[in-house]
């Protein structure tokens, strides 16, 4: 099983994360060229994601429930700014949205932020995973 971040991309969205929605909707998503469809499909059924928004931190803990992202398109995509997106499904297993594990925190023990919208978590994970553990308490 591998870890990853998938980010929210509130940066494209206006400054607006869709994070409730999609823990709402059980769902991560990628938008833009089809090259963000590779980058959701590189993560494996049963791969653990970290729900990342930018300038907050890690809200959201899940398991990724299916193989392939599915092509959503407006209207019934989650940001209204986007034509397409690549939704796939993922049961969130730890909200931690009223205590998210600070961006500053995930930098210190990882050594930066993540950087991309989805990226694999290596480096630092034992104590990223420790600290959403006991924030979820």
């Amino acid at each position: 099983m591998n870890y990853y971040f998938i980010n929210t991309d509130a940066v494209s969205n206006g400054d607006t994360s869709y994070h409730d929605t999609w823990i709402h909707r059980g769902i991560a998503v990628t938008s833009g060229h089809e090259g963000y469809r590779d980058k959701i499909n590189r993560i494996k059924r049963g791969d653990t994601v970290l729900l990342y928004v930018k300038r907050i931190g890690v809200v959201a803990v899940g398991t990724m429930l299916d193989n392939r992202a599915q092509d959503v398109h407006a209207p019934a995509t989650v940001s209204p700014r986007e034509p397409v997106e690549y939704q796939r499904k993922v049961r969130w297993l730890t909200d931690i949205r009223n205590r998210p594990l600070h961006y500053e925190r995930v930098r210190e023990l990882r050594g930066q932020y993540p950087l991309s919208s989805v990226d694999t978590l290596k480096k630092g994970r034992e104590d990223i995973l420790e600290a959403i553990r006991l924030l979820a308490r």
